[in-house]
């Protein structure tokens, strides 16, 4: 976009652009692949926010005799906000002068460092090597000992070293459909999604989307000795999963189930106090204008992450 050397339309040309560019990103609620997997919980100023969770809710039963009045296991856990910022200083002749428009060129650059949300729920869901926060249970919220189950035992959201495959799905679905209560009720889980990184990409593609090629063997679905026929059969995994490729879960092989049956409860927890806003520093007489002749271009938020509901989601954690 020409200035013709106009610094005022150069300077109002980029602004308009960034604020726009801001608005469009913003304005759209959360940005990037954890959206499929976060609760956001927007504050109303505080400095933190305590989150219920309510689990055990009564079971029915045959009624006889007077009714049986039960109670739900109450838990809590605090979420305080961070301040977050991202900042690009600019040289005031890119800004003032920009005949080929190469200072909005670089807005897409800018971009790629204030997903903000993304950056901070991803890096939280990732920690611990593939476990997670803490949750609500005081164990991580991907955990072989999630307590309260029915008859006092642990359930387990983990598959500790279990890499993706046509049987490893199967399992999981299987474990989470066991899931209870403490008082033998049911959580009902029913997975939707499948969160995983790039070196994950294509097998989950194949898995998911695309029929298959089975070897027939009395060892089962994928033996891989004695294959005596192959034959091709409908994929029944076909059309009722959601892949998420997740670009900055690049490390490791793991991959995650999401149930979003629930509403907005998911397996971790947004809690967003300021959204990020655009702000600029382009005022001449600004002191970092004068001293440096640059112009200052940033975003700022307020906002906390936190594990949200385990039995909402399972975990492989694959090495291959």
């Amino acid at each position: 976009m020409a200035t013709e050397l106009n610094i005022e339309q150069g300077l109002f040309n980029f602004d308009m652009a960034f604020m726009a560019w801001a608005q469009e990103v913003y304005d759209r609620g959360q940005v990037g692949a954890q959206s499929v997997y976060t609760q956001l919980i927007e504050g109303d100023g505080s400095p933190s926010i305590s989150l219920q969770f309510l689990t055990n809710s009564p079971k029915m039963r045959k009624w006889q005799g007077a009714r049986q009045y039960k109670g739900l296991r109450h838990y809590s856990m605090t979420v305080t906000y961070d301040d977050w910022e991202a900042t690009l200083p600019l040289k005031t002749r890119l800004v003032d002068y920009d005949p080929k428009g190469i200072v909005n060129s670089m807005l897409p650059v800018f971009k790629s460092q204030v997903d903000a949300y993304d950056s901070a729920v991803s890096a939280q869901f990732f920690t611990g090597s593939g476990a997670g926060p803490t949750g609500f249970d005081a164990v991580a919220l991907y955990s072989a000992s999630h307590p309260h189950a029915n008859g006092g035992g642990t359930q387990s959201n983990l598959g500790s070293g279990t890499n993706l495959s046509h049987a490893a799905l199967r399992s999981a679905e299987a474990a989470a459909l066991a899931w209870t209560q403490e008082n033998g009720a049911l959580v009902y889980c029913n997975f939707t999604d499948m969160v995983v990184g790039p070196n994950l990409k294509r097998r989950a593609m194949e898995l998911l989307e695309a029929n298959r090629q089975i070897p027939i063997d009395a060892g089962g679905d994928e033996a891989a000795a004695s294959v005596i026929a192959t034959t091709t059969i409908p994929n029944v995994f076909q059309g009722e999963y959601r892949l998420t490729v997740d670009p900055r879960h690049t490390t490791n092989y793991y991959w995650t189930l999401v149930d979003t049956t629930k509403g907005p409860i998911r397996p971790m927890v947004l809690f967003v106090v300021q959204a990020p806003t655009p702000i600029d520093r382009v005022d001449p007489s600004d002191p970092h204008r004068f001293e440096f002749r640059e112009y200052i271009y940033g975003v700022e938020a307020r906002f906390g992450v936190a594990a949200g509901h385990w039995y909402t989601t399972y975990r492989g954690t694959g090495t291959a």
